[in-house]
């Protein structure tokens, strides 16, 4: 059999210890792997608890989902809502702004329109429209007024000419002055009538089965 002689040089000499030095010593069961587990992955897994399981978190409201779901989700869900309140609920028939100015304008309203205020001149209402004396205090003070009384209802009517303009007051006791009074405006002439009272009769009227 042949002698062989192996002879290395220095440096190869060199690069052999550095290579067993830098060797992973062999375990059993184990083998060289590139997912390298680092000390930041030690420590995170150091804080989960034994039997953690993993959380899925919904990016939308759903109503079939276990899934908890995100804070911001659900306060801007709630954002688009009004609060309950007993005995209220939603409606169309919405309330403007304007229409809630309208109404807080509205002073005295009356099923007649415009109130007579104290003081006022009969003679000066010619425009179309039904007027309210809303009591006798305020008939005492008007001027140009037929009838103190009580409180009545004032009818300024156009008639077939535009020409005139007829006054009509009606008060709202007829059971104590069963009168009604007109006068007549003439536009031309810038003038009124006097007052005249139409007296009021009962009229019987049989009954009928």
């Amino acid at each position: 059999m042949a002698n062989y002689q192996l002879t290395h040089t220095g440096s190869q000499v060199d690069a052999a210890v550095e290579l067993a030095q830098n060797a992973q010593p062999r375990q059993a069961g184990m083998g060289l792997s590139k997912n390298n587990y680092t000390d930041e992955d030690k420590t995170k897994l150091a804080g989960i608890e034994t039997g953690a399981n993993k959380i899925t978190v919904d990016s939308s409201l759903n109503s079939t989902s276990v899934n908890p779901v995100r804070n911001s989700v659900i306060y801007t869900a709630l954002s688009n809502k009004v609060d309950k309140v007993t005995g209220k609920q939603l409606s169309t028939e919405d309330f403007t702004t304007a229409e809630k100015t309208k109404l807080a304008g509205l002073q005295n309203y009356n099923i007649f329109g415009t109130s007579l205020a104290n003081g006022d001149d009969l003679n000066t209402y010619t425009t179309a429209g039904t007027y309210a004396c809303t009591s006798g205090a305020v008939a005492s003070s008007l001027i140009n007024c037929p009838y103190t009384g009580s409180g009545f209802r004032l009818d300024v009517l156009q008639t077939s000419s535009v020409n005139f303009v007829k006054q009509i007051v009606q008060p709202n006791q007829l059971g104590t002055d069963s009168n009604i009074y007109h006068r007549t405006y003439a536009v031309s002439t810038d003038s009124w009538s006097v007052w005249y009272k139409l007296t009021l009769q009962a009229v019987s009227v049989p009954e009928t089965n």
